[in-house]
């Protein structure tokens, strides 16, 4: 059994492909050392609250509302799963509204707190969801 699991995004295909299709196809020492034009994506092994599977990528996104005595903090973040040296981080943005008005909004590195954070997609398919509005 494979010790780790892969998904892979075709650059001249514009799509996800098969991992294991890719396998049998082709030797991974092959696609490796040759540069074929696929990004590989690591999956963390963590599932995200709502039970998906989350890969290197991935599009990650947490929203709480909490009622003030003043009124209505809103905080936002979004960001994408990097592995890198063997640790599992975010990559984002955070805002913060209090009853309407922006009053934090800068970019930040933060550990990745699967029970909070839901899966939205991933960086080939859905880049425009690194936004916050």
């Amino acid at each position: 059994m494979n010790k780790y699991k892969f998904r892979a995004w075709d650059l001249s295909l514009g799509k996800m492909v098969n991992w294991e299709r890719l396998l049998i196809r082709y030797d991974l020492n092959e696609m490796f050392k040759n540069g074929f034009d696929i990004e590989y994506m690591q999956c963390t092994e963590i599932e995200d609250k709502n039970n998906v599977e989350v890969y290197e990528g991935d599009i990650v996104k947490n929203y709480t509302e909490i009622e003030q005595p003043q009124g209505l903090l809103k905080h936002t973040f979004i960001g994408k799963i990097v592995i890198e040296r063997g640790m599992t981080y975010i990559i984002g943005r955070i805002k913060q509204e209090y009853n309407g008005e922006v009053i934090i909004e800068h970019h930040r590195v933060l550990a990745f707190s699967p029970e909070i954070f839901e899966v939205i997609g991933n960086i080939y398919e859905n880049s425009e969801l690194l936004e916050i509005e």
